[in-house]
C-alpha cells in the first residue's frame, strides 16, 4: 500500500468539489475557496444601458459589468456570476452600487 501511494503520489480521496447552496442568490463554493457564487438578473434600458440586480449578503445590490459577454446582454436573463471590482469608469448617467468585471458567467433556467 505505501509504495502504491508512493508510485501516485498522494492517498488522500479528493474534496467534494460540488458547490453548496448557502441561500437563495448564494452559493458558497467548496471548503478551502473564498468566493461566492453571486445570482442576478440583467436589466437594460433606462439610464444604464445595461446592469445587474443582485443580492449579496441578503441586500440588494446594483452593478455595472464592463466585460459582460453580448450572449448574455439580454433583458431579464439569470446569470450567476463571479465578480471583482473594477476601477473602470460607469456611464454617466448609470448609478449603480458597484462598476464589476464578471468571472465564469452561467446562464440560470428561468
Amino acid at each position: 500500500m505505501v509504495a502504491s501511494c508512493l508510485f501516485f503520489g498522494a492517498c488522500k480521496t479528493p474534496k467534494d468539489v460540488t458547490p453548496k447552496k448557502v441561500e437563495d442568490n448564494i452559493v458558497q463554493e467548496p471548503e478551502g475557496t473564498d468566493r461566492i457564487r453571486i445570482t442576478g438578473k440583467i436589466v437594460m434600458g433606462g439610464d444604464c444601458p445595461l446592469y445587474l440586480e443582485a443580492n449579496e449578503s441578503n441586500a440588494r445590490v446594483t452593478m455595472y459589468p464592463v466585460n459582460l459577454d453580448p450572449q448574455f446582454q439580454k433583458n431579464g436573463l439569470k446569470i450567476s456570476f463571479f465578480y471583482q471590482p473594477s476601477r473602470a469608469k460607469q456611464p454617466a448617467e448609470c448609478v449603480v452600487d458597484k462598476v464589476v468585471s464578471l468571472e465564469d458567467v452561467q446562464l440560470l433556467k428561468n
